[in-house]
């Protein structure tokens, strides 16, 4: 019902304005794998367009289709949105498993090896980008007074609510997420992130309803023509180098393992 309600309320503001900016696009692609000695092709349409309101908002939706041989990323609706926002507000509706929670704090922790934390419950506080199965997420915001406040559940009956700010240059947030079917998965996160001395820094934390925590950090700045980076936690730690070399950026990675 939500997603009809949606729709429909989007199709409504839609026809109650003069024009709308619609856009088409997408990609094709065939391949041939020696070793499975067999052809493969996948095709992608989006469609997307948005549309200012008499009472301020802008209506927007997007949608892609996706057609291919591999149906593990590759189903009918692959991504989607349908959105009614205004310059301090927004509620959306979000279609398939890319979406991410209000308690979406960044990525340094995705790239880390979280530890003793369970992997599960430290995905619930990242976008659900690796996730196959259609995750229908609901979610809203508004900014009051400097602060965002965003709330949002999904079709798993997993709730997210996380607040951000930015204090003097440093971007703060701070998440919860619960999950109805299993307390033991709840937990709770913050990041904060900025620059120092031409070094971009990303520092976050979370704990599950077990205790168990988990921390990392990322940071990257650029010398000698070269981007530099380094992600480390409680997981482990790995640093990486590329520059560009003519049509060609070259690169390297070294890891703890």
């Amino acid at each position: 019902m939500k997603s009809i309600l949606l729709t429909s309320t989007a199709l409504v503001a839609f026809a109650g304005a003069a024009a709308a900016d619609v856009s088409l696009s997408g990609t094709a692609e065939f391949s041939y794998n020696s070793y499975d000695n067999a052809f493969s092709a996948k095709t992608t349409i989006t469609g997307a367009g948005s549309m200012a309101l008499d009472n301020g908002y802008t209506a927007s939706a997007s949608l892609t289709f996706c057609d291919g041989d591999n149906a593990e990323d590759c189903s009918d609706v692959t991504a989607g949105d349908i959105t009614i926002a205004n310059d301090s507000s927004s509620i959306t509706y979000h279609i398939a498993g890319d979406g991410a929670s209000a308690s979406h704090l960044g990525d340094p922790l995705a790239k880390m090896d979280t530890g003793s934390v369970d992997s599960e419950v430290a995905a619930n506080i990242f976008a659900d980008e690796d996730n196959d199965e259609t995750n229908m997420i609901l979610s809203g915001s508004a900014t009051i007074g400097g602060v965002t406040i965003g709330a949002s559940t999904n079709d798993w009956g997993e709730t997210g609510i996380g607040v951000a700010s930015d204090l003097g240059g440093i971007a703060v947030s701070a998440g919860i997420w619960m999950d109805s079917d299993d307390s033991e998965e709840n937990g709770f996160g913050a990041l904060l992130s900025g620059s120092a001395s031409n070094v971009d820094y990303s520092i976050a934390v979370l704990s599950d309803a077990n205790g168990n925590t988990a921390n990392a950090i990322s940071a990257s700045t650029t010398a000698g023509g070269a981007d530099i980076t380094l992600d480390a936690g409680n997981g482990g730690w790995e640093v990486g180098a590329s520059m560009p070399l003519g049509g060609a950026t070259v690169g390297f990675t070294y890891d703890d393992a």
